[in-house]
């Protein structure tokens, strides 16, 4: 559980400065929008991964692997819950909650999509991104099951 809070707070953090970035280069900046939320999400997703590797996963395996894992993870995790789900989720709050206006339902799908997405994000990052066996094994090329104790023996 403190593990998924860790991952939580990282989420906050890194969509307070890649909104940030955003609004500084599109409104004080006059960068085109394009651009400006471009490199805004660059840069709160670089900023994700460094946290995640580094601050809740703690993970000591390849950067170049679990950075590839993690942007494929990340796209994967979108794909599910904004495009995959959608539509279901859009019918099932149109049934279940037929008397909110089309603002708040259009909300209530956006945070539903936005719990998927971390559930998912974060399950995929945990078992497969930095994986523990991944982090301890990789950068010393232990085999498995070799710890740094025996390898000595």
């Amino acid at each position: 559980m403190i593990q998924f809070i860790k991952y939580a707070l990282v989420g906050v953090a890194n969509t307070v400065i890649g909104l940030g970035t955003i609004a500084l280069l599109l409104h004080a900046l006059h960068w085109p929008h394009l651009w400006a939320t471009f490199v805004g999400n660059s840069v709160g997703v670089m900023f994700s991964y460094v946290m995640n590797r580094n601050y809740t996963f703690q993970h000591r395996g390849k950067t170049s692997t679990s950075m590839l894992l993690f942007f494929g993870v990340s796209f994967l995790s979108y794909v599910l819950a904004y495009l995959a789900m959608h539509n279901w989720i859009t019918q099932a709050v149109n049934t279940v909650q037929p008397q909110l206006s089309m603002a708040a339902k259009v909300n209530v799908v956006i945070l539903i999509e936005a719990c998927i997405y971390t559930g998912a994000s974060f399950l995929l990052h945990r078992y497969i991104t930095f994986a523990p066996a991944r982090s301890k094994n990789v950068e010393g090329m232990l085999p498995a099951g070799v710890s740094e104790e025996s390898k000595g023996d």
